[in-house]
């Protein structure tokens, strides 16, 4: 994430909830929750998941254009995935 911060100066580097205490060689600016920041409240909703002991994120809502942004909650487990990890995603859910 640093490079990103040396690439783009002006940019701010958010934690989700927990993840300060995980990655303590980042430097963040803030902490998200359920309340979105004052800069894009305008524009984007978010909400905290907490969905699995090791699964706390944002997931952002852009009505304007109905556009969800998540991160690890959503994947796609093809066809062309190997049979063990589709039974195990099959399994846990």
């Amino acid at each position: 994430m640093e490079q990103y911060r040396d690439a783009y100066p002006g940019a701010k580097l958010f934690a989700a909830p927990g993840l300060q205490r995980k990655r303590t060689d980042l430097s963040f600016d803030g902490e998200l929750s359920s309340t979105p920041e004052p800069g894009w409240s305008q524009d984007l909703d978010q909400a905290v998941f907490s969905g699995h002991s090791r699964l706390t994120e944002i997931e952002f809502f852009h009505a304007k254009t109905r556009t969800l942004i998540t991160g690890d909650l959503c994947f796609n487990i093809g066809a062309d995935w190997p049979s063990s990890t589709r039974l195990l995603a099959w399994a846990r859910a």
